[in-house]
């Protein structure tokens, strides 16, 4: 399950949950607000931040989009 941290302002949060979602994949989004704790332990700065199966996922949206194409790749493979 990936969590992200975003805002409705950001365009990145915006293109970030545009690929989870057209892969089909389930999210959970969270306020910068109610993240406050969780920005603070991860020293994250921006946004947004992404978390799978509750692990940091660094690089925000580019960490998220390499993930990804990683694991779609893989999974091509095995097809």
């Amino acid at each position: 399950m990936f969590k992200i941290i975003t805002e409705d302002w950001c365009e990145y949060c915006q293109k970030a949950k545009a690929m989870l979602e057209e892969l089909r994949l389930p999210y959970e989004e969270l306020s910068l607000e109610e993240s406050s704790e969780l920005m603070r332990m991860h020293n994250c700065k921006t946004i947004p931040q992404v978390f799978v199966d509750g692990d940091y996922l660094p690089g925000g949206y580019e960490g998220l989009k390499r993930y990804l194409e990683q694991m779609v790749s893989s999974e091509i493979k095995t097809w």
